[in-house]
């Protein structure tokens, strides 16, 4: 037993060493700091996993200390605990508990959604930081840095012919037009976060993603590290409830009640039953395309497709179709 003790008590040490030097590259180091926190977690999921949650905590709250020793910035003691601590310290106890990739995932999911709502009302309470619109106003200016990148483009054609001018000047049109419209559709976007009626469905969406890249960058890593981190399904074998297709719905509903309220609940509703049916799209385009085979570029291509204009319309097609199809057949 006091050999046991001894082990996790070293081991404890040791993560909280690595949780320390991951903390201060992620707070630190610009673009990459941001895929480094990521990664952070990983000392915490060991600890947690191998030795249960005390120990977990130990190191959580060690590594917050010695973080804020080095940096003299209280925020960090924020960042460990609640960013970063709480999402390893929720995976690993799933981990050692036996839970599946899909209940690890809503756990962790689950966590974040908590842990960002506290962070997002809790700054603007505390520190009367307003976290919404600093990232309202990081998209304004991305905005501008768009309109402004074309707003000089000139018309001259010197050294051309006719054909050639006219082409060029129609291609530019073209181009300035199109990034015109991003831009207008950034500050619109922008001004909906600002104001706070989609937070909501942000932060679900939001927690939902944080969730599966965690997952799945601190699975190899963990391994290593003797941890198994369960499969995931292949993205033929994932099936959303077909009953989801009714978000949507309801949230018409919601919005056309007059209340102020339930205009906002329903808003909410309808961007996750709009996400979701994208993805029951992609999930069902994925499973007839590719069959029982495992093509990871054509995955890839699936996923890259989400940023790209018009794809998440077709998705969101099929994903209705789906949806109803299986409800025919009483599939689920």
């Amino acid at each position: 037993m006091r050999q046991d003790s001894t082990k996790a008590i070293v081991e404890s040490g040791l993560m909280s060493a690595l949780a320390v030097i991951l903390v201060l590259m992620g707070w630190y180091l610009p673009v990459v700091g941001a895929l480094i926190s990521l990664i952070a977690p990983l000392p915490f999921l060991v600890v947690s996993a191998k030795h249960g949650l005390r120990y977990g905590a130990i190191t959580v709250a060690v590594s917050a200390l010695i973080s804020y020793f080095l940096t003299g910035d209280p925020l960090i003691i924020v960042s460990v605990v609640l960013s970063l601590g709480s999402i390893g310290l929720a995976l690993g106890w799933a981990v050692s508990h036996g839970y599946s990739a899909e209940r690890t995932l809503l756990l962790g999911a689950a966590v974040f959604v908590i842990v960002t709502t506290l962070i997002l009302y809790g700054s603007q309470l505390i520190l009367h930081q307003n976290i919404l619109k600093e990232m309202a106003d990081v998209m304004r200016q991305s905005a501008s840095m768009l309109e402004s990148r074309f707003a000089g483009t000139g018309t001259a054609t010197g050294g051309m012919t006719a054909t050639t001018a006219t082409t060029a000047t129609g291609a530019t049109s073209t181009a300035t037009s199109s990034l015109k419209g991003i831009a207008e559709s950034y500050k619109q976007y922008a001004d909906t976060l600002e104001s706070g009626l989609m937070t909501p469905a942000l932060i679900l969406l939001g927690s939902v993603l944080l969730a599966f890249y965690n997952y799945i960058i601190l699975k190899p890593f963990a391994q290593r590290l003797g941890v198994a981190l369960p499969n995931l399904p292949t993205m033929q074998e994932i099936r959303l409830p077909a009953l989801g297709v009714w978000f949507i719905p309801a949230a018409l509903l919601l919005m056309v009640i007059k209340s102020s309220y339930t205009a906002f609940l329903g808003f909410n509703l309808y961007v996750i039953g709009l996400y979701y049916l994208i993805f029951c799209g992609m999930f069902y385009l994925c499973r007839i395309l590719l069959g029982e085979k495992d093509n990871k570029f054509v995955k890839a291509l699936f996923i890259i497709g989400l940023v790209f204009p018009y794809f998440p319309q077709v998705y969101f097609l099929f994903g209705i179709y789906d949806c109803i199809m299986r409800l025919l057949r009483r599939e689920g």
